[in-house]
């Protein structure tokens, strides 16, 4: 596995002309790897980008991606706060470090970042929406049911948005708000094809159906 602070120098031929590419022309190269799902020659790529610049945060943002989708969560997780270290700005790395540290469990790390891309990209309904679901995982539900109608202001087809807004409201005691949200998830999830989901949110719909009698 590539390591994290740099990792092997370039071998003699690996590129025609490989002394004379520059941070950029690597973080290209590992851009196109990254895309052709090879993430170890990705991140080889990446760790020579930033043996010519350190400083590069695209490059650590760019190497934690690979390591993410690898699941080598710790180094992805490293690299982001690395990116965040030398780019307090960087919507992507904060947007990814939230991602990551959902998945490692930590709810309100991921609340966290996921509050500065909003506040650095206030027009992205799928960081408002990531940050409803976070709220609600934490038991504050009003500040979810927030979110979620700010995402949705934003995108109003958001079927997945609709339907953890009727999770909220549902927990607010807002059983006919919620029972609209899940009829609107059900039917944007059934134009869309996704059927489990239609299934599911349709599922809600008939639970919450039941208790408003």
């Amino acid at each position: 596995m590539p390591g994290v602070g740099g990792g092997a120098r370039i071998e003699k031929n690996d590129y025609p002309g490989a002394a004379m590419l520059d941070a950029k022309d690597w973080l290209k190269i590992g851009a196109a790897k990254f895309k052709s799902a090879d993430y170890e020659g990705a991140i080889k790529d990446y760790n020579q980008a930033l043996l010519l610049d350190p400083q590069s945060a695209s490059a650590h943002c760019q190497r934690g991606n690979a390591f993410a989708r690898l699941r080598v969560a710790q180094r992805a997780l490293e690299d982001y706060n690395h990116a965040i270290r030398l780019d307090a700005d960087s919507a992507e790395a904060h947007f990814n470090r939230a991602d990551m540290r959902s998945r490692m469990g930590s709810t309100s790390g991921a609340l966290e970042d996921y509050a500065w891309v909003v506040r650095l990209r206030p027009s992205d309904a799928c960081a408002r929406g990531k940050l409803g679901n976070a709220f609600y995982r934490l038991g504050q539900h009003q500040e979810a049911l927030e979110s979620y109608d700010e995402a949705l202001r934003l995108d109003p087809a958001y079927a997945e948005v609709y339907s953890n807004r009727g999770l909220a409201r549902h927990k607010l005691g807002d059983q006919v708000g919620a029972a609209a949200d899940f009829a609107a998830a059900a039917r944007w999830f059934a134009e869309k094809g996704d059927f489990a989901l239609h299934k599911q949110a349709q599922g809600n719909l008939d639970k919450v159906l039941r208790l408003v009698g």
